[in-house]
This record gives structure tokens, sequence and C-alpha cells, in this order.
């Protein structure tokens, strides 16, 4: 039974989306590792304090000194940062990959279908760490996504921010273009799993030209019961002399006259008349 297909449906669909992804993975891939290692995180937390947006990176040194230490919100932290990097030096390597594979017919449907359930959670992931609340600072609440986002990049208190501010939001862009083109692709490759009406039938017919039936001594035995059957009836129906030229044996038979010194049938020459036998009436 054919559960997974292994052909892709449209293979030029398959063609296009890889051209699509490269250029968004290497834009991401240079966008993610400029803000690497803290190009410009600090820097836009500082600026969206000064508004009013978030809290302040201060926040973070004052409970430490108070003894009463608190992680960083995700959207300001490192971790963020360097995973970012991470996701997008893997996604330009599987990019690499996945062509090379699709032309040697080894990406099919099924392994192409989790390569890109991965991306997709990676990405919806990278998504939710850009655009995440900031609710360290009860007098500077952020409730949704960050101020670089919501807002234009002209409210910087520090025009020297605006700059990194469009980065920042590039990357995010790019973040969400990524995610839908996996999306996309990842149900392609669902798509292309499910096998047609004449893959189910081809398949259905190399199973019943390779199935070969297995061997037991019950089979052995009702076979050699058909032989027996067919020899009766060969000598019921003929008489004695063509019947021993019909007689079926069995390959047991034949070895076990070949141990006992027997030389098998009679040949059929033999059993013919001297005259036939020699081509003539007179013998010559």
């Amino acid at each position: 039974m054919l559960l997974v297909a292994r052909k892709w449906r449209s293979r030029k669909t398959m063609l296009w989306l890889f051209v699509a992804e490269f250029p968004f993975t290497v834009a991401a891939l240079a966008l993610f590792a400029i803000a690497q290692p803290n190009t410009y995180r600090t820097r836009l937390w500082t600026d969206g304090y000064n508004n009013g947006f978030n809290s302040s990176p201060t926040e973070i040194l004052y409970s430490y000194a108070n003894h009463r230490p608190i992680s960083p919100p995700i959207i300001w932290s490192q971790f963020i940062t360097d995973f970012n990097v991470v996701i997008s030096v893997l996604s330009m390597f599987i990019m690499l990959i996945k062509p090379v594979l699709f032309f040697m017919r080894a990406l099919i449907p099924i392994f192409s279908a989790l390569v890109h359930i991965l991306l997709v959670v990676l990405y919806a992931y990278s998504a939710y760490g850009q655009s995440a609340s900031d609710m360290t600072d009860k007098d500077h609440p952020q409730k949704g996504a960050p101020w670089y986002i919501t807002k234009s990049c002209d409210v910087a208190s520090d025009k020297k921010n605006i700059g990194y501010c469009k980065q920042a939001k590039a990357s995010f862009a790019v973040t969400l273009c990524l995610l839908i083109l996996f999306a996309v692709t990842l149900l392609v490759s669902l798509h292309s799993c499910i096998p047609t009406k004449a893959e189910k039938l081809a398949r259905a017919a190399d199973i019943e030209e390779t199935e070969i039936p297995e061997y037991s001594p019950e089979t052995a035995r009702l076979d050699e019961q058909e032989w027996e059957k067919m020899r009766s009836q060969a000598e019921w129906q003929y008489p004695p002399g063509i019947s021993n030229m019909l007689n079926p044996m069995t390959p047991r038979t034949v070895a076990f006259q070949t141990l006992e010194g027997e030389h098998g049938p009679t040949p059929v020459s033999d059993t013919l008349p001297f005259r036939e036998r020699y081509g003539g009436p007179d013998g010559r």
C-alpha cells in the first residue's frame, strides 16, 4: 500500500520557491550578522525608554545591585540576537543543499516537509522574539511590538538611531517573508506527499509482480501431490509405451533416482520401432 508519494506534483513550483528564497536568505544573514553582538539593540532600547515606550536597560543593573536579579525581556536579550544569527546560517546552508538534492531526485516530498517544518518553527519563534512585549517597567509598559516596528523611525530621540531602526524593521520584515515562504513550501511538500490515483495503481502493480510465495513444508507437500496426480492421469490416458514418454517427474524424484543409481526414464528414441529409429524401411 502506497502511503507517501516519492515524486513531486509540480517540480516547477519548487524551483520558483527556491529562487524566491535566495534573496531573502542572503538578506537575513546580512542583517542578523550586522546586529551581532550588540550593534544597536541597547541603543534602540534606550531610545525607546527616552520616549516612554518601554523599560530602561538600567533596570537590569539596578535589579542585580538590589539582589533582585531579573532577566531582560526577550526582545532586548542577547539570546534572540544570537538565535537569529544561528537560524540564518542554518537556512543558508539548507538553501544551498536543497537544489542539489532536488536535481539529484534525492529530495523527496516527505523529507522536504520535515525540513520545512523545522524552518517554520525556528522563524516563527524568531518573529515572536523580535515582536515580544516588554512589561519590566510598570511605569512604561510595552504591551505589543516594540516602537521601531509599530512606529516611524523618525520618532527616535537620537537621530543617529534612525538608521538602526530601519535595519531592525527590515530584519523583522525579512523574517516574516521567510516564514511565509517556508510555510508555502511546507504546504507544497505535504500536498506532494499525497499519492495520486495513477501512483497508487502503479505501486500496486509493482507489489504484485515482486511478491514471492512463502516456502513452507505444507506448500511443498501440495506441490508433490500435484505432480503425482499429473503422473497418474498420464498413465491412465495413454498406453504404457506413451505414458513412459509423458511421465512427469518431480525434482525430488529425479534426485532420489540419481542417488539410487537409476538412469531415469527410457529415452523417446528407444521406444520407437527399429525402422523408425534408423530412418527407412530397409534400415538405411
